[in-house]
């Protein structure tokens, strides 16, 4: 890797290194020459990374910049930590349900020190210590109020989840699992990021930061090159891979139905980031979606256009029972009950927290499901357990 890590700082520029507010790795982030897995995370605030020994960088006269030469020491500080990490078993804080169930897969479960509240698999970690709080509730709202809800926190500048930063100082992790890719997922990095300035001891913060399946799956070989679990997080990745290979496979010639997968009810969201490649690897028409972006909202206008031919409905950290309690209080689209899913009966509810909203190994499992669902002649028909037909009554417009 110090080959690599060489090579890479060789090829950033001093003029291209941007200021920062709170973290090396989010200056970094910023410049394409430097390859992503290197910048992933950040062991060291950049007081750390300006004293580590031997470094030769220093403040210059401008208000948070590190020079080049503090950047290229930080990231053989990066390898350093990394090594020391990977020799015995971490002390894991996860802030993300998705990798809690990474951990959880490559074994790594009693490493849990604490988890958030919306972490609930595998059922083993149940009783770990909760480190967050959500200030929203689906369970009294209706789609439509927390979309509004979400929409004024973000909007001035708030969050909508709490962290309890006196527990994670207690719990002592070495390695806390983050993100930073949406604030409507988890705490934010940089909440999680200053928290971990405030610890004696040295910990390491890491950003998962999924777009797409190919991403998940980097996510799996990263925790397991920084817990140790590097031959297990392989065989996960590669026991993956040739599900979706097989599926891909034996939808290779058949007709793709129009698919719409909605992430959110009211106002409705076309999905994005991973979700149209579940739909493509389940044999499906991935177009009314946004592969590797965000999800977005969507028309009447557009849905109507498109006239789905399969619904399946996944809102985002929504499981089955979620949808149909948020169904007796949203108006769908106008024109709904025009649509050609509609009339022939193929609307779906999920587990769209299992299988679709969170970017772990389950999402796998996410696009077989699909794959009943679109082509039940071929794979049989979904179980009921993971997805059922939505009744006409609870569909209103």
């Amino acid at each position: 890797m110090g080959r690599r890590l060489e090579g890479s700082v060789a090829k950033v520029e001093t003029d291209l290194i941007a200021s920062f507010d709170y973290d090396v790795a989010r200056a970094l982030r910023q410049l394409n020459s430097v390859e992503t897995d290197l910048i992933t995370s950040c062991p060291l605030t950049p007081e750390r990374a300006l004293n580590v020994r031997g470094n030769s960088a220093r403040r210059n006269g401008f208000n948070n910049f590190v020079s080049f030469d503090g950047i290229g020491e930080w990231l053989y500080a990066v390898e350093r930590s990394e090594r020391a990490m990977a020799a015995r078993t971490p002390r894991i804080a996860s802030l993300l349900p998705s990798a809690t169930e990474i951990v959880c897969a490559l074994g790594l479960a009693d490493a849990l020190v604490g988890i958030t509240h919306e972490c609930d698999y595998p059922p083993a970690i149940a009783s770990k210590p909760r480190l967050t709080s959500s200030r929203i509730s689906h369970q009294t709202m209706s789609s439509a109020e927390i979309d509004h809800a979400v929409r004024s926190q973000l909007d001035g500048h708030g969050s909508i989840y709490d962290l309890n930063e006196e527990l994670l100082r207690e719990l002592k992790p070495d390695l806390i699992l983050t993100q930073e890719l949406c604030d409507v997922c988890a705490v934010s990095y940089k909440t999680v990021s200053r928290a971990a300035r405030m610890f004696e001891s040295e910990v390491r913060v890491v950003s998962l930061e999924p777009n797409t399946i190919s991403d998940i799956f980097d996510n799996i070989l990263t925790v397991g090159r920084l817990a140790g679990k590097e031959d297990e997080a392989m065989r996960v990745v590669q026991e993956l891979t040739a599900r979706l290979d097989a599926l891909k496979t034996r939808v290779a010639h058949l007709a793709r139905p129009r698919a719409l997968l909605l992430e959110w009810l009211e106002p409705p969201f076309a999905p994005g980031h991973w979700v149209p490649e579940q739909i493509e690897f389940a044999g499906g028409d991935p177009s009314f979606g946004f592969k590797g972006s965000p999800s977005r909202v969507t028309t009447a206008e557009e849905i109507k256009a498109y006239d789905p031919e399969k619904i399946v409905l996944i809102p985002c950290g929504y499981y089955r029972e979620d949808i149909f309690a948020a169904l007796e209080k949203a108006r769908l689209p106008k024109g709904w009950r025009e649509l050609c899913a509609v009339k022939r009966g193929e609307v779906w509810a999920t587990d769209a927290t299992a299988y679709f909203s969170r970017p772990g190994p389950r999402v796998v499992r996410g696009a077989e499901i699909l794959a009943r669902i679109f082509h039940p002649e071929i794979f049989g028909p979904p179980d009921e357990e993971e997805a059922v037909r939505v009744p006409a009554a609870l569909m209103r417009e």
